[in-house]
């Protein structure tokens, strides 16, 4: 049975996560005896995309159980969709929860120590350095996109009335879903080489709201019907928020 465990650390002594979007590794026996494997948990630093990227991984790795200190209802049936038991409430080590992970959650786990000055500051050190590469990231791009996306590029895709502007944001905004601290740089940049709100707010609003991408994932976790419902009313509505958008600009004009 393979066991993976959500943990602090890569090795056996180290703590079960508290909470399962916290993980900073997922742990699980390696083939060789007294051995384990640990990979990155890529939700680390992923911000609104993290439940779905470790949902990805999960999926990769394929264990039969999963053991963490606390992973929410709905991510919870997930998993189960994908044939994976969640021992949920755990504390302890890595080697503690491959010993008692098939007994089921640890029912008299000891309470949480009350948090500290210094607790607080370190868990806040840790979260603004998980932030760090994403602020990098956003400056890179912003860079980026001065040299590669020229007004001609845009004046070509965002060249007709808003309804098609509306569409076109919204396909573009479902295709390269990513982090929404990127759509606001995107979202600037457009505004300032005079693409047409419309468009931008269609982008934005998909960017968060839609994911082809990662589509696959979230039918065999939610089921096909959840996931197509779910993403044609986000595509749809985000259109009717950038219309509207327009029009409310068309009546009363304000400057950006």
């Amino acid at each position: 049975m393979k066991i993976v465990v959500a943990a602090e650390g890569p090795t056996l002594k180290s703590p079960v996560a508290s909470k399962l979007g916290e993980a900073r590794f997922f742990v699980f026996r390696s083939r060789q005896p007294g051995e384990v494997e640990a990979h990155k948990n890529p939700a680390r630093g992923a911000g609104q995309g993290a439940v779905v990227k470790s949902l990805e991984e999960l999926a990769r790795l394929k264990p039969q159980v999963l053991v963490t200190g606390f992973c929410p209802p709905w991510v919870e049936k997930s998993l189960t969709q994908l044939d994976i038991k969640v021992v949920n409430g755990f504390r302890g080590t890595v080697e503690e929860a491959f010993t008692g992970a098939g007994r089921g959650p640890v029912q008299d786990a000891p309470e949480q120590k009350e948090v500290t000055w210094a607790g607080a500051l370190a868990m806040t050190g840790r979260q603004l350095s998980g932030m760090l590469p994403v602020f990098v990231g956003i400056v890179l791009l912003m860079g980026m996109l001065r040299e590669i996306v020229t007004p001609q590029a845009l004046e070509f895709l965002f060249k007709g009335p808003p309804l098609t502007d509306g569409i076109w944001g919204a396909v573009a905004g479902s295709v390269v879903t990513g982090q929404p601290l990127n759509s606001y740089v995107i979202a600037d940049q457009m505004l300032r080489q005079n693409v047409s709100l419309v468009g931008v707010t269609a982008l934005m609003a998909t960017w968060v709201n839609v994911g082809v991408v990662q589509l696959p994932l979230e039918i065999k976790a939610m089921g096909l019907k959840f996931a197509l419902l779910r993403n044609s009313l986000g595509f749809f509505l985000s259109l009717a928020i950038a219309w509207c958008m327009g029009a409310l600009h068309l009546a009363w004009p304000w400057s950006m």
